[in-house]
């Protein structure tokens, strides 16, 4: 007698007007072979495109919120309204994340193999690769070394390591400290178990948070290589230095939500000797300063402080300076 073939609801969240880019996900993802729902969130999405996205396919759900509340609270609620349908999984997918024909299948297929002798199953979780973001599996990895500071550590300059740490493994089913939303498969018991993303993280660095969380609380995420995710849409980060992003970037809100969550993981998660971590803070504050000279990098300059402050003191949550409309960008 065959096994039942798992109940797999997605969900999406999406912001202002990215229709065309959900139009392109539906296709491969409602096709999935167990893929029973879509949940899609919107933030601060006209009620037009909203009905337009609801219209896409009859197993969508949509949750609506009338202003754009950050990813971390909206996929929190996706999250739970999804396990509020009775799935035995999660996929969570950005609204620009395109996946093969055959990911969720491939995907599947991994966490039943790797789980075949667990006693524990429900504690493994697996992550599509994204080809254009090869950084973040580089050997498997993690977000960053102990002590790191923004993703800056001395061994990384050095050229001794990559800057990911804490992977186990490396190859196409390797153990991940942390992972990005897009394509990352949960079973519905470790979503329970461990939580939801947290809302006061608003925007970026949340779902860092999220998975490192369920890794600290016993949870383990693999790499499945054979299973891809395009990124169909850009983000802010990608392209050029980091340093010049943080520093150029138009949006003040990106840049400070951004700033504020990652200091806040490096400071209160990551850091195991405080030394270390105020030599990397210093350097790379440093290298910022000699960079912003002039306008409007030295205002950028005291804005970065600012929100690298914020984080280690934990002061999270909305700032009321940065609208979310502005910074909706939920990569």
């Amino acid at each position: 007698m065959c096994a039942k073939r798992p109940d797999v609801v997605a969900v999406t969240v999406t912001y202002g007007d990215h229709f065309d880019l959900l139009a392109r996900v539906a296709g491969p993802l409602l096709a999935s072979p167990g893929l029973v729902r879509w949940v899609v969130v919107t933030n601060g999405v006209h009620a037009h495109i909203a009905q337009k996205i609801a219209a896409l396919d009859a197993r969508i759900t949509l949750r609506s919120f009338a202003t754009n509340t950050g990813s971390a609270p909206a996929y929190a609620d996706g999250i739970a309204t999804a396990l509020e349908t009775g799935a035995d999984f999660v996929w969570l997918l950005d609204d620009d994340n395109l996946p093969d024909a055959d990911a969720l299948a491939r995907l599947l297929e991994a966490q039943a193999s790797l789980t075949r002798d667990d006693s524990e199953p429900w504690r493994t979780a697996v992550c599509a690769l994204r080809p254009h973001k090869p950084a973040q599996f580089a050997d498997g990895a993690g977000r960053r070394m102990p002590s790191s500071f923004l993703g800056f550590h001395a061994r990384q300059w050095l050229g001794r390591r990559t800057l990911r740490s804490r992977a186990t493994a490396t190859g196409t089913r390797a153990v991940l400290a942390s992972a990005p939303y897009g394509g990352l498969l949960l079973p519905a018991r470790l979503l329970r178990e461990t939580g939801f993303p947290d809302p006061q993280f608003v925007l970026y660095a949340d779902d860092t948070e999220f998975t490192d969380r369920i890794v600290r609380r016993g949870g383990r995420i693999r790499l499945v290589a054979a299973a891809h995710v395009a990124d169909i849409s850009p983000s802010w980060q990608s392209g050029g230095r980091l340093r010049d992003a943080w520093l150029d970037e138009a949006s003040e809100a990106r840049v400070f939500y951004g700033a504020r969550n990652e200091a806040w993981l490096d400071f209160h998660r990551l850091m195991a000797n405080r030394w270390l971590y105020r030599f990397h803070r210093g350097i790379v504050l440093a290298a910022w300063w000699c960079a912003s000279r002039r306008e409007p990098r030295r205002t950028r300059f005291t804005l970065l402080v600012e929100a690298i402050r914020a984080g280690e003191a934990g002061r999270l949550g909305v700032d009321a300076r940065f609208p979310l409309d502005t910074a909706a960008d939920a990569e």
